[in-house]
Formats: structure tokens, sequence, C-alpha cells
């Protein structure tokens, strides 16, 4: 759990100190419910949430990123590099981070609800 919230904390970091490049940006994390206490209907919800729109914003924000080192092409500096490759680390790492905390809610819902 200290995993997830310092990967959280690391991409939300970058992406509010980093430029924006033309729209390049994560998405927000979605909420995650405590799958002991939650019910059938916000487990799946939250499956919902996170396969159909967390995860496509997340691609959708590593595309950005392709489109703009394309069109930059082989005049990108360093730093523009840097950039584009530390912001598509952490739309991965929340992605992962995120996938880790659903599952571990589910599992909880399993275990609660047996």
């Amino acid at each position: 759990m200290k995993k997830q919230t310092l990967v959280l904390a690391t991409a939300m970091t970058i992406a509010t100190t980093m430029p924006a490049f033309a729209g390049c940006t994560l998405p927000n994390a979605p909420a995650i419910p405590d799958g002991a206490t939650a019910s059938k209907e916000e487990m799946m919800a939250a499956v919902k949430e996170f396969k159909q729109v967390f995860q496509p914003a997340i691609k959708a924000t590593q595309d950005c990123i392709a489109r703009e080192e394309a069109a930059v092409g082989d005049v990108a500096t360093d730093e523009q590099k840097a950039q584009w490759n530390a912001i598509h680390n952490a739309a991965y790492e929340m992605e992962v981070a995120g996938a880790e905390k659903i599952r571990g809610a589910i599992q909880a819902f399993n275990a609660a609800n047996k």
C-alpha cells in the first residue's frame, strides 16, 4: 500500500511540475472502495470506471506523447525526451498501482462475502 501511495504521489508530482505538451496530461486515478466493506454495486462500478475510463485515459496519454515525439522528431532536446519519458513512465506506474489496488479490493471483497 505504501508503494502504491508513493507511486501515485510521484506520478502526480511529475504531472504538476512539468510543462504540458499539447494536452498530454495524466488522468486522475479513480477512487477504489474498501473491498471489505463495499457493496457489490460499488465494486462493479469501480472496476468499470478503471477499465472503461481510467485505462483508456492512460493509453490516450501515452499515445499523445508518442504523437508529440513523432511531430518533434530528431530535433527533440534531451529535456523534451526526458519529460516525455517521465510522463510515459508515470502513466504506466499509475496504471500498475491502480491495478494492484483494485485487485486488492476485489480480493478483500471476495473474502468478506464468502
